[in-house]
């Protein structure tokens, strides 16, 4: 089972990955919503994140 930092260290890897041209194309946001939902973040906190 994963623990929360586990999780939160997925979410963070994932978005340096998909921000190293230094844009979110809407794709890339999709799929990171998805991932943030399946691993129990909540909405305000992910959509939080991908504003940054």
């Amino acid at each position: 089972m994963l623990t929360t930092i586990d999780k939160s260290n997925y979410l963070k890897g994932l978005l340096i990955v998909a921000r190293l041209d230094e844009r979110l194309i809407d794709r890339e946001r999709d799929q990171i919503r998805n991932v943030a939902t399946r691993l129990g973040f909540s909405k305000d906190f992910y959509e939080e994140t991908l504003k940054i």
